[in-house]
């Protein structure tokens, strides 16, 4: 009867870790994996936050007025005389389709990304003052607008986006004054604003503020510091037991009174057990335990445990274990949230954003 219950022992304590391990897995993880990260996403967030309000306060300051040199000019966008586009950037993508329970989905991956058309146009300072823009050949364009598609064949295409007369843009490059030779600025022979990119790096051309990206990464950081609380609050509750049993375990003895068969999809393969813990004063008090079923186990079984008198809480072997399973599951998700920070927070130029990805319901040809 006594080895009926030995033998079933290693499948109780398979559930649970080792006193030492314990420790560490309910202890130290959750601190070091999930509460000093989201202190440190919290204070990233705030951080971004405060760039980001810096960057455009910068930049306002620098494009209020026409400055010769490097610097960044806002205004609006007109085409050059005999100019009907300004620029654009081509997105390759590749399809392919799936089918689920009938029903079928086209998926559109980019591929590649190139500028396919650059030319000269003009932006309108606030001041009033017009600006020629030359961008050159390697021209970086930012613009989460993609607004053109065009199909090449069935299983490729190209999305397309552009520079339009009308859009409020940022230019980063250099700024100089110079004779208008070609009569663009408004008469023959006056002097006009020309900006060009600076010899080291391309010019920057965006629809977006400077501060867009900051703000992004602030965001990002603020959800992961959510994030990582909600799983810290998780791992603290689901391991409740095991703290308790720290703070105020003592050795003690179990004995089961009653056993009963708990039904899966599988059929039967558990048994919650009725138990009266006893600690060395004779105290008793009753719990519950859920173990592996296995033959000839007999009610009046014995078997040491620590036990938290006052709160009915029992786990097998002679010191407070914490349980496998949720330790398991919060592990993966700071492993999960972990690589998501390392993404969102790995520095990027404006123009090496994310690939554009895109789904469809429908067929590939239908598409």
């Amino acid at each position: 009867m006594i080895g009926g219950w030995v033998e079933m022992t290693p499948d109780l304590a398979a559930a649970h870790f080792g006193p030492v391990v314990s420790v560490f897995a309910a202890l130290v993880v959750p601190i070091v994996a999930s509460g000093r990260a989201m202190v440190v996403y919290a204070v990233r967030a705030r951080r971004f936050g405060r760039q980001a309000r810096e960057a455009r306060r910068m930049a306002d300051a620098e494009a209020a007025t026409l400055d010769e040199g490097d610097t960044v000019l806002n205004g609006f966008v007109e085409y050059a005389p005999e100019q009907s586009h300004a620029m654009r950037v081509t997105l390759e993508q590749e399809g392919s389709e799936s089918e689920s329970s009938g029903s079928w989905t086209t998926s559109w991956n980019e591929n590649g990304r190139r500028v396919i058309t650059v030319a000269p146009f003009f932006v309108v300072h606030e001041s009033g003052e017009r600006v020629r823009v030359e961008p050159g050949a390697d021209a970086r364009l930012e613009n989460d607008v993609v607004a053109i598609t065009h199909r090449t064949n069935v299983k490729h295409r190209q999305r397309i986006a552009e520079i339009v007369e009308g859009d409020d843009v940022w230019v980063t490059g250099i700024l100089r004054k110079e004779a208008d030779a070609g009569g663009q600025g408004g008469y023959r022979g006056g002097m006009v604003w020309v900006m060009r990119p600076a010899r080291s790096e391309p010019m920057v051309v965006s629809v977006q503020g400077p501060e867009t990206r900051l703000n992004r990464r602030a965001v990002a950081s603020r959800w992961l510091a959510i994030a990582l609380a909600l799983t810290f609050v998780v791992a603290t509750v689901t391991q409740i037991r095991f703290y308790m049993l720290l703070a105020g375990g003592h050795t003690a003895s179990a004995r089961i009174t009653s056993m009963k068969e708990i039904s899966t999809d599988e059929g039967p393969n558990d048994c919650k057990s009725a138990l009266v813990v006893t600690d060395t004063e004779g105290h008793t008090f009753n719990d519950e335990i859920t173990l592996a079923c296995t033959s000839g186990v007999a009610v009046d079984a014995t078997f040491p445990c620590f036990a938290a008198f006052g709160a009915e809480m029992v786990v097998p072997g002679d010191g407070p274990r914490a349980r496998v399973l949720p330790v398991i599951v919060t592990t993966i998700a700071w492993f999960v949230l972990a690589l998501i920070g390392r993404r969102a927070g790995r520095p990027k130029r404006w123009y090496d954003g994310d690939r554009l990805n895109e789904s469809e319901s429908g067929r590939l040809e239908q598409a």
